[in-house]
């Protein structure tokens, strides 16, 4: 069972991790073009700034794009081991579903608490 455990929850952090780095990046993207821009043309704002403008606005953004990447992280795991038919071998070995998701259901409630401490705390801060 712990073979399996490590193996689901590898294959939901990778998908995670590569997730919450292209939402976060097409959200700073967006965020850059939209105010960064105007504060360098128009007011000439040294780059020093924008780039702590940068890291200051980052947190914030984690708070939308952590409970995405993870939902996207999810799905695609259990979709690719649904398409695998890996989900009807572990039922048809005698392994119950529960005992897959218990993992990923402790994962997601610690993620959930992280991001509570970041949304209450250092967002705020930022």
């Amino acid at each position: 069972m712990r073979i399996i455990r490590n193996y689901v929850l590898e294959e939901i952090l990778n998908h995670f991790l590569i997730t919450l780095l292209f939402l976060t990046f097409i959200l700073l993207v967006g965020n850059i073009f939209s105010k960064m821009v105007d504060l360098v043309v128009n007011r000439g704002v040294d780059l020093l700034r924008i780039v702590q403008l940068f890291l200051y606005t980052t947190p914030f953004l984690f708070v939308f794009t952590i409970p995405m990447a993870a939902l996207v992280a999810v799905l695609l795991t259990f979709g690719r081991l649904s398409a695998d038919h890996e989900l009807i071998a572990l039922k048809a070995s005698g392994i119950s579903l529960k005992k897959v998701f218990q993992p990923v259901l402790l994962a997601a409630f610690v993620l959930s608490l992280f991001t509570l401490y970041l949304n209450d705390q250092i967002a705020s801060r930022s």
